[in-house]
């Protein structure tokens, strides 16, 4: 459906995006993640033909697309301050687009309709911008974007507007409407949570480049680079080598871990592990099954509701986070010995850099 190939765009001196090559099939979601400045809304502008590209081909449907307008281009666009027209009723914005693109009445008339009733705004269709909730303007925007029945659709930081507790509630909505439409769709975000839950594939940016170009749980379980361990969720990191035989991971202070998977002997990694992924063991007693354990000591419990956020120091010398919903931590003080466990198949390793 959607294809670049080698996209660069520079600022002067500065380099925003460098050689973006990814594919986008018919009825795929994707997800554009990064802090800013690191040219996931640039690229979205290329794609919708707002930015001219350096170098590289941006291909549509099977034509070139590169140097076409914005007009020329059949993408609908959801803006982040979503941009409805504040003189125009709910319905009226849903039919600009398709009445300026030549479309009939009758059937701009069933396209409102049609895509209202999807984002479940039909009852607002009277009212004006200003009388709506950000949730619902988000709603209609998409509405609007979808009324044009284009090859893909473009969502910049879509949800980024509203409260934490709408946020949450709307990304599963987004992903069941856009399902529904069937529509193929580039998302753009800074919010790792909302890239994992909507799209089907993340591609994580960093400093104009594609980091890594995968599945939301292989994003997450598997990342290709620290930067990316670090940006997508909370890691725990502790520094080592495989041993010769590569059958296990030699920790800083000298505990070993079995290897799920054979890496390179002697290669110099950093091994982390997600602090969801820990548990908290008493400091004596049998391991539990397939379970590695490391003495440690208390440090502190920060309570957060669902989750206890507990503190301990290796004895290896590295601090890991856990996050326990079981209550290990109740009468803990600082300085009690503990250990913590874990699963060798739910480690994950990078290169030292």
């Amino acid at each position: 459906m959607l294809s670049l190939d080698g996209v660069s765009k520079s600022f002067g001196a500065h380099i925003a995006v460098e050689g973006a090559t990814f594919e986008v099939s018919r009825g795929e979601t994707i997800a554009l993640l990064g802090p800013s400045g690191c040219g996931k809304t640039t690229t979205l502008r290329m794609i919708a033909g707002f930015l001219k590209p350096d170098g590289g081909a941006i291909r549509l449907a099977g034509a070139d697309i590169t140097s076409s307008k914005p007009y020329a281009r059949n993408i609908g666009i959801v803006f982040q301050d979503y941009a409805l027209f504040p003189h125009l009723s709910v319905a009226e914005n849903v039919a600009f687009g398709p009445r300026h693109r030549g479309v009939g009445k009758e059937e701009t008339r069933q396209r409102v309709e049609r895509y209202l009733r999807l984002v479940q705004m039909s009852d607002k269709a009277a009212n004006q911008p200003n009388a709506l909730s950000g949730g619902q303007q988000q709603r209609v925007a998409l509405a609007r974007a979808l009324a044009t029945e284009p090859e893909i659709v473009l969502l910049d930081e879509p949800l980024s507007a509203l409260d934490a507790k709408l946020r949450e509630r709307l990304r599963s909505e987004l992903k069941q409407i856009l399902g529904a439409a069937g529509a193929t769709t580039i998302i753009v975000t800074h919010d790792q949570e909302e890239a994992l839950s909507l799209a089907d594939r993340v591609l994580v940016m960093n400093g104009g480049r594609i980091m890594q170009d995968a599945a939301p749980r292989e994003i997450y379980d598997r990342p290709a680079n620290r930067f990316i361990a670090e940006f997508v969720g909370r890691s725990n990191w502790m520094k080592g080598a495989v041993t010769e035989d590569r059958t296990g991971f030699r920790m800083a202070g000298g505990a070993l871990v079995p290897l799920a998977a054979s890496l390179p002997a002697g290669r110099r990694v950093s091994g982390f592990i997600r602090p969801e992924k820990l548990r908290i063991l008493e400091a004596s007693g049998d391991t539990p099954s397939g379970m590695v354990s490391l003495p440690a000591a208390f440090r502190d419990a920060i309570f957060l509701g669902t989750d206890t956020e507990i503190t301990c120091m290796l004895d290896t010398g590295d601090t890991v986070v856990v996050l326990d919903r079981t209550g290990r931590a109740a009468g803990l003080g600082r300085g009690d010995r503990v250990r913590v466990g874990f699963h060798p198949t739910e480690m994950g390793f990078v290169d030292t850099e």
